[in-house]
């Protein structure tokens, strides 16, 4: 074989190996096109999680947060409560509160709705953070298709946010101070009637009296 010959061999071979790995790369692209598409539409679609949290206007109201953290809205969305029926404000019991019981018909991405549920004050703080309540969440996105998520609702976790005193319990404690001062001054009043003390104001000396104070 001539010199000629092996060099149109090796020529053709490289041709055809070029062809061969721009077919490769070329399909790859396709496919992380492909991929990347499909993650995008992903990150796109809706996606409904629901919360506690304190408050912005009062640290010890606690509300309960319903939000779509996705780009598309989500639709149909069913609220199932699992685990203890906490009572919420106004001595309603948790599965009737009407937001949870009727459902959200339609809920845009980066919305949330807001729900006032309950307080962290006394035994109905105590029940929340005993109850071990979750609610199941479950919507469809914009091409009909189903998704269902559990979350717990976390009443613990408020505790450590709970910074400084509000005007509520600046005015509670207040009214307490005024309370003990108004409990003190009936005791002494009640000690003065019943002769508990046996001298309260000096009276003056008057010519001819050998008494300067008076028993009360």
């Amino acid at each position: 074989m001539s010199t000629d010959q092996i060099i149109t061999i090796i020529l053709q071979t490289l041709e055809v190996l070029g062809v061969l790995g721009a077919t490769y790369f070329a399909a790859k692209t396709v496919k992380l096109s492909h991929n990347s598409l499909i993650e995008q539409r992903e990150s796109e679609e809706p996606e409904v999680v629901i919360f506690v949290k304190q408050s912005n206007n009062s640290l010890n109201i606690i509300d309960l947060v319903i939000r779509n953290e996705g780009i598309k809205s989500a639709r149909n969305i069913k609220f199932k409560v699992i685990g203890k029926n906490i009572t919420s404000l106004s001595d309603r019991k948790i599965r009737d509160i009407s937001l949870l019981k009727n459902g959200i018909a339609l809920l845009s991405g980066g919305q949330e709705v807001v729900q006032p549920l309950g307080v962290m004050l006394g035994d109905a703080f105590k029940e929340y953070k005993n109850a071990n309540t979750k609610v199941q969440v479950t919507y469809s996105t914009s091409n009909g298709k189903k998704k269902s998520d559990l979350f717990i609702l976390d009443f613990k976790g408020l505790i450590d946010r709970k910074l400084g005193k509000d005007n509520i319990e600046s005015i509670a404690d207040s009214l307490k101070d005024i309370q003990d001062e108004l409990h003190s001054i009936k005791k002494d009043i009640h000690l003065v009637a019943n002769n508990g003390i046996t001298e309260l104001f000096a009276q003056p000396t008057y010519p001819g009296k050998n008494e300067v104070t008076q028993q009360l």
